[in-house]
């Protein structure tokens, strides 16, 4: 049998886009994020009502209602339900409004459960907005109500774990004022009290790091008791603490009442820009900064690496504003944002593997001249979904347009594939014909296409 080992054609493209249009709504805001389940996609917007919608010095004015669009992982549309749904009765007489942003975002069953604050001025409180998986249509709306109303923002994502859910209080820190995690219950009615304790995060052991006036950013859930929380240091440096706390004992608070967590780590290092952080099975944390580096922290909190994975020099033209470890794809990674190009805004994803080196770069245009990626998910078969806005300019006024698809990226450079595809051809010695099949090797899958038979 003779083997020849040859290099394979990359395989990225756009296999299908589609412009999201409101069906009975007006002006919709669409959430930057995706939503799984099962093997399909939820978009979550806001649509005016055609009968109140109004126009007044280039500002809209109307009712806003939340709605569902589903998708399978084609594209194809399962449902898309725009019904009006009220406000929360109690917050809106008591002066509240509705924002569009969803901060927390939970699948179980048949059930899709989204915390879709109510806002006055910057103040958030929770609602939790039940929706069928099977039509989208409202099952039930669960609030804080005005006397159980806190202050945090719903710009800071949130966490539901098991039936509660934790949420960054208080990003914006005074002197001697600690950060906190507010709990809250999701399993209340609208009648009753939802919110549980808070999580006191002391600062003290790093107090001199940071401006009087700091940040909390950011924070991510170890699991139900550790804590990784981001603060805004002094010289746009970043510190990234780990907190401890006893879950039992925070259990059995009254309403309200604080329990301390202890501080474990904490980390100081620039610059101070970052993109995600996440939790690595090994309890290693990854995080990417600024617009080009790539940090892993051990289970101490120490720096493993610190390395520039997009050189200025050869991606000085990209913004990268998210990434995402592959879980079909083990060791690889995507990048996403957007690529500047004659001064106009591309579409814009980057593979690199687990040694942190690009093995694909996607850019492509959609109609507008300012594309950005906000969101992407990953089908089985390796292939990303991708939700993004693209800006549209006419003569009255410029607005977003939302925008999903998807793309099949080159998960193997052509380097790659040659060192890891080989040619086999059989039989040998031949006959009245031979067959050549691509053959892979450590691992990887062969590409498409890849047995040629020669009579």
């Amino acid at each position: 049998m003779l083997f020849i080992t040859i290099p394979s054609l990359a395989h990225c493209e756009v296999l299908w886009e589609k412009e999201f249009a409101p069906v009975n709504f007006v002006y919709p805001q669409v959430s930057e994020k995706l939503y799984e389940s099962d093997n399909s996609y939820i978009i979550f917007y806001y649509g005016y009502d055609k009968e109140s919608v109004k126009i007044v010095n280039g500002k809209v004015t109307g009712n806003r209602y939340p709605s569902l669009l589903k998708i399978d992982e084609n594209g194809n549309t399962i449902y898309q339900n725009e019904t009006i749904i009220p406000m929360i009765d109690s917050l809106r007489d008591a002066g509240l409004t509705m924002s569009y942003q969803v901060r927390a975002y939970k699948y179980s069953g048949n059930e899709l459960l989204f915390d879709i604050p109510q806002q006055s001025g910057l103040d958030r409180g929770p609602n939790y907005y039940s929706f069928s998986n099977i039509d989208g249509s409202l099952i039930k709306i669960v609030g804080t109500g005005v006397n159980n109303y806190f202050w945090h923002q719903s710009y800071i994502h949130s966490f539901f774990i098991n039936t509660e859910e934790f949420v960054l209080g208080a990003p914006l820190l005074l002197p001697g004022d600690p950060g906190c995690i507010e709990v809250y219950s999701i399993i209340a009615d609208e009648n009753n009290n939802i919110f549980k304790y808070r999580i006191g995060l002391n600062m003290d052991v790093f107090k001199d790091s940071v401006e009087k006036e700091t940040s909390a950013m950011d924070f991510l859930m170890l699991d139900d008791h550790n804590i990784i929380v981001k603060y805004f240091g002094k010289n746009e440096k970043t510190i990234l603490v780990k907190y401890s706390y006893e879950k039992s004992a925070a259990d059995n608070l009254p309403i309200g009442a604080t329990i301390t967590a202890d501080l474990v780590w904490y980390s100081i290092y620039s610059p101070g820009s970052y993109k995600n952080i996440l939790y690595q099975g090994n309890g290693n944390l990854l995080t990417f900064f600024g617009n080009k580096s790539m940090v892993e922290l051990g289970v101490d909190g120490e720096v493993i690496f610190n390395k520039v994975i997009f050189d200025n020099a050869k991606y000085k033209n990209y913004t990268i504003t998210s990434f995402m470890p592959l879980k079909y794809h083990t060791g690889y990674y995507a990048f996403w944002g957007y690529y500047i190009e004659n001064n106009e805004r591309n579409f814009a994803v980057l593979i690199t593997n687990s040694d942190w080196n690009v093995v694909d770069t996607i850019q492509w245009d959609y109609n507008g001249k300012s594309n950005s990626i906000t969101d992407i998910k990953e089908k089985e078969n390796g292939n990303l979904i991708v939700l993004g806005n693209s800006l549209y300019t006419s003569q009255v006024s410029a607005y977003y347009v939302s925008y999903y698809a998807e793309i099949r990226p080159n998960y193997v450079s052509v380097k790659d594939q040659a060192d890891n595809e080989q040619i086999e051809v059989s039989p040998n010695p031949a006959g009245d014909f031979i067959t050549i099949t691509l053959k892979p090797t450590n691992g990887f899958k062969p590409s498409e296409g890849s047995e040629i038979h020669i009579y």
